[in-house]
């Protein structure tokens, strides 16, 4: 979203000017500038095929999971002041705003429909101070120039009035966008779609029905053939003649009303038989075939491992492993839209340069550090040539994260000056003792000692 980046680079003035000499020129998109594109497949047919279809359900929840369900972690160049102080700027907005639920809905909507949209608010000083999601089904146009830039959002709204966003104020993530069209696509559109068509022998033209409408019809089919292939009963009285009108009616009444396992018995002379419809034709193959197609459209193997009992552990596990480039490819382009859409904006209004930060997103949890690494990383920095490097805190934070319970002090001060004190203990230096290189010099060579007796003056 090239709008709030553009918008921020004038305030602070950083950042290249746009080469005004780079254009798109063979696209469809010049002639609805002022009207705008709309989607192929409308984003409200793609969410109620979501809320409706089971198997279309659970392949975007699947791929979801996998995408961004293991959470998130930022990383930047800790080394400096200027990369330690940006990562706090961007954990703070993200823990203000949720990034970590901002991000799973991402993820279902570029999963289902391929697009994604985030409004920014904020100040005239601070533009970028909020995000919220937009409902993507409110967004029915995008306005673009000839060379593509996007003018304007449409946003239908809940008045029915048509309302044009600034695209500053609009990050758009799309997942598979094809021949640069103004919306992208997800495992929906295709499910969607009619076939293109071929001609029978009658000159007549014929197009397939929608994947979506195929698999609904085959379920009512199977329901339906459910249903009649249950047994009827057809009751005749042996006796000569007919019956009474309201004698057979009596009777239709009470087989009717009969539950499973009751019976009736009459006074005169009658047989009863059985009517089924045949249920045992040959669909099997053609329910494959609906079935098969649906595991291409939604290009995951979850719906026939959750249903076939051919499926082992060995098949399952290959046919999962599968799917990881697919997740891998929705992911970099995920953590590219984050790190450039909103953490260079927040980074950028700060007044800091988002390439010399170096603010990374990575999918999953940082790795817990076991008490032998942290022993062999305390060794390293506890060496002369790493003095100025050296900071206790660090790894007092790895011991935390490894899972040890260590309380924390009540004041930053305070808690330095008696973590300083504890060591010069351990390594037996005077009190008066105020050297930095002979402090560290010695924890050097009690550098177990240190770790092992952290325990003894406050950490538990």
């Amino acid at each position: 979203m090239m709008g709030m980046m553009g918008l921020l680079k004038r305030k602070f003035g950083m950042g290249p000017d746009p080469d005004p000499s780079v254009s798109v020129t063979d696209n469809n998109f010049g002639n609805f500038a002022d009207y705008g594109e709309s989607a192929e497949v409308s984003m409200e047919k793609i969410l109620a095929y979501l809320k409706r279809d089971v198997q279309f359900r659970l392949a975007v929840m699947t791929y979801t999971a996998e995408s961004a369900g293991n959470g998130y972690f930022n990383t930047a160049d800790e080394s400096t002041p200027t990369g330690k102080k940006s990562l706090e700027i961007v954990n703070d907005f993200a823990e203000d705003w949720d990034l970590d639920k901002l991000n799973i809905l991402t993820a279902i909507e570029g999963w289902a429909a391929g697009n994604s949209f985030d409004h920014f608010t904020g100040t005239k000083d601070a533009p970028f101070s909020a995000i919220y999601k937009i409902p993507i089904e409110t967004i029915v146009r995008i306005k673009r120039d000839e060379a593509g830039t996007v003018n304007a959002y449409v946003q239908l709204t809940s008045e029915g009035h048509y309302s044009d966003i600034a695209p500053e104020l609009v990050g758009h993530f799309q997942f598979l966008n094809l021949n640069q069209n103004a919306f992208g696509e997800g495992l929906g559109q295709i499910m969607c779609r009619k076939g293109v068509g071929y001609d029978t022998q009658t000159g007549k033209k014929r197009r397939r029905a929608p994947f979506f409408q195929i698999n609904e019809f085959a379920a009512d089919a199977s329901a339906r053939f459910l249903y009649h292939g249950l047994p009827r009963f057809l009751f005749s009285p042996k006796e000569k003649g007919v019956i009474k009108e309201e004698t057979r009616k009596e009777i239709q009444d009470t087989l009717n009303g009969l539950d499973v396992g009751q019976h009736i018995s009459t006074t005169f002379p009658a047989e009863m038989q059985s009517v089924a419809l045949d249920t045992q034709q040959k669909f099997d193959s053609l329910f494959r075939n609906i079935t098969e197609s649906r595991y291409a459209g939604l290009m995951t193997p979850i719906d026939r491992l959750w249903s076939l009992n051919s499926f082992n552990y060995a098949s399952s596990k290959e046919a999962t492993k599968a799917t990881l480039p697919l997740v891998d490819m929705f992911q970099r382009m995920h953590k590219r839209y984050i790190e450039q859409n909103i953490y260079a904006p927040i980074l950028m209004q700060a007044g800091r340069d988002p390439r010399k930060a170096k603010v990374r997103l990575s999918w999953g949890e940082i790795e817990k550090k076991t008490l032998a690494e942290i022993r062999s990383a305390f060794y390293l920095m506890s060496q002369p040539h790493f003095v100025d490097r050296f900071n206790p805190q660090d790894f007092i934070d790895m011991l935390i994260d490894a899972g040890f319970r260590l309380t924390e002090p009540k004041r930053e001060t305070q808690a330095i000056e008696e973590n300083m004190n504890a060591l010069r203990v351990i390594a037996n230096i005077d009190k008066k003792t105020m050297r930095k290189d002979k402090l560290i010099e010695t924890i050097a060579e009690h550098k177990l000692q240190v770790l092992e007796r952290l325990k003894d003056y406050g950490w538990k």
